[in-house]
């Protein structure tokens, strides 16, 4: 909270979640084990944003491969659009051809509203290595699943580092796959997080506790 003069600011959240369609107790990611077999009973680490350099998905990559030298069935899913960056996805695709990981990094491209719970049902982190993010979007703690970004821009409004999830304070592929490994070989802190973080979530990110926070809001600004 800041002050400047006699104002007050107020934090509120307005980017909400639709807990009827990321609903962890009736999704199921069967559909998605169904279009990409190989994903069954594999450790799954989840990106889902754009295919654009400002992502930094080659560090995301660089750390999968650490990962995998670790766990040799995890795999790496990328969720998002990749029309409108093909350069950087040829590069993300060398980079994949050079580490040995084409088998283990699956590009979806663009799914949709509906599908997308599937995908991070099926995941047992959400990860992201972005180096700013205005917001980082929550759905993955709707459906109970921790996650891991670096420590910088916003991040830490979401995640609450060690409670809900993991933030990584140096910007490199070996910190991030240590806090990806960290949670991959402890079901246990997994799953404690994911109900942290779906809590949080609830209290703060539900349209209709938005929609009251608001209400309130205006109602003391008269």
């Amino acid at each position: 909270v800041k002050h400047v003069s006699n104002l007050t600011s107020t934090k509120m959240y307005i980017d909400g979640i639709d807990f009827n369609i990321f609903d962890k107790e009736t999704v199921a990611p069967q559909a998605i084990y169904e279009k990409h077999p190989s994903l069954v009973s594999s450790p799954i680490i989840l990106y889902v944003g754009q295919v654009h350099k400002n992502k930094n998905l080659e560090t995301l990559i660089k750390s999968f491969k650490i990962v995998k030298n670790q766990i040799p069935d995890a795999k790496l899913v990328i969720v998002g659009r990749i029309q409108r960056s093909l350069q950087y996805y040829h590069e993300l695709k060398k980079l994949i051809q050079d580490k040995g990981l084409e088998e283990s990094v699956i590009f979806t491209g663009t799914v949709s509203w509906q599908d997308l719970p599937k995908y991070i049902a099926a995941c047992d982190i959400f990860a992201t290595c972005s180096l700013y993010e205005g917001f980082l979007r929550a759905e993955a703690f709707a459906m109970g699943k921790p996650m891991v970004a670096f420590n910088i821009s916003a991040n830490s409004e979401t995640i609450a580092d060690a409670v809900n999830g993991l933030l990584v304070k140096e910007l490199t592929p070996e910190a991030f796959a240590f806090a990806l490994l960290t949670l991959l070989r402890d079901s246990k802190l997994r799953s404690e997080m994911g109900t942290k973080g779906y809590r949080w979530s609830r209290e703060n990110l539900d349209f209709d506790v938005i929609a009251d926070n608001f209400a309130k809001f205006a109602e003391e600004s008269l």
